[in-house]
């Protein structure tokens, strides 16, 4: 049986999500706060967080992730989530998002289903990121630690880079996925 709603259809514009939500901020809008930390206080204006989405897009375009390659995130809800989700998705990539709750098997779980070949992670998480990645194979220069871990490039590392954003994902054909993500069943209990 096949339902039809009521409502008329929805218009989906043919742009990219960057350009879809950053395209149209006007240059009054730039130094407004587009995101504010709850536990903070901090802001996050429309033009630090445009800047940090294409210095994202750029380092990971300079380090091999090309359009349709996957990059998984792994890290709670913290404002350096949007720079990066937006800059998986600026470079082309899809973005697969990882529960912070994870052990290390449900993690190489979805890193294995979803192909990935970058994992983002916070040094809090790392033990379990590190080992999913190296049950995977995904190398230490490809496990990005937000908050910084010897061994593993940082987020400042990717901002402060100096690689340009690819051209605008909406420029390109409309083959790519926005966003994959995986609902996995919670790990087995322990006996």
């Amino acid at each position: 049986m096949s339902f039809k709603s009521p409502y008329p259809d929805v218009e989906i514009p043919n742009l990219s999500v960057y350009d879809f939500l950053f395209g149209q901020v006007s240059d009054a809008d730039l130094d407004r706060p587009a995101l504010i930390d709850g536990g903070s206080g901090a802001e996050t204006t429309y033009r630090a967080l445009i800047g940090q989405v294409d210095a994202v897009a750029g380092a990971l375009a300079a380090r091999g992730l090309a359009v349709g390659d996957v990059a998984a995130l792994h890290s709670p809800n913290v404002p350096a989530f949007a720079s990066v989700l937006h800059g998986i998705l600026r470079a082309g990539g899809t973005a697969t998002t990882i529960n912070a709750l994870y052990n290390a098997e449900d993690i190489a779980k979805q890193l294995t289903d979803s192909k990935a070949t970058f994992l983002f992670t916070v040094s809090p998480l790392l033990p379990q990121a590190r080992a999913a990645a190296e049950q995977v194979g995904i190398p230490a220069d490809r496990v990005i630690v937000l908050d910084g871990a010897e061994g593993h490039p940082s987020l400042r590392d990717l901002l402060t880079q100096g690689a340009p954003a690819p051209r605008s994902a909406s420029t390109r054909p409309p083959t790519s996925r926005c966003c994959r993500t995986r609902r996995a069943p919670p790990a087995a209990p322990r006996v």
